[in-house]
């Protein structure tokens, strides 16, 4: 396909851009299409789905909910590991986490937790806020995305 100069208005002629569109979508990128599996399902939530090459975790939270925030986290982190394990992966494949503290107070002792878990050689992007979380008694829920 060849494409005709942009008009004046620094658009494509409608026909030729209906052309690219479809071609994006016969692409050999679309008709390879890429697997979902869902592991660890219930009516709501899987706890890992895999596409293709990425692993998304659902949101982890320490079972032990009268646990301070460090044990919290430690166990959190621990079921992450776990998790990404039996799927074929392991931290150092990480791009990134989502932290979600219920007292932002307790980021430092969260984050030393996390500092010491991390693969130091590669760290994934992470962003921490402090919402509401679901239950009174968890101090921490993290979510993280991979590669396996």
């Amino acid at each position: 396909m060849v494409l005709s100069p942009v008009a004046a208005n620094g658009l494509y002629p409608l026909a030729e851009t209906s052309e690219i569109i479809g071609a994006a979508i016969n692409s050999k990128y679309r008709r390879n299409e890429m697997t979902i599996k869902r592991y660890d399902l219930c009516s709501r939530m899987s706890q890992a789905v895999v596409h293709g090459d990425t692993i998304y975790l659902s949101g982890q939270v320490a079972d032990d909910w009268t646990a301070g925030i460090k044990q919290q986290t430690e166990e959190i982190l621990h079921k992450i590991e776990n998790i990404l394990h039996s799927l074929g992966s392991d931290k150092s494949k990480l791009l990134s986490a989502q932290i979600w503290l219920a007292d932002v107070r307790e980021f430092d002792e969260m984050n030393a937790v996390w500092e010491d878990w991390i693969d130091p050689e590669n760290p994934p992007a992470r962003a921490t806020t402090g919402p509401t979380l679901a239950h009174h008694h968890v101090r921490v829920e993290i979510a993280v995305i991979g590669v396996l």
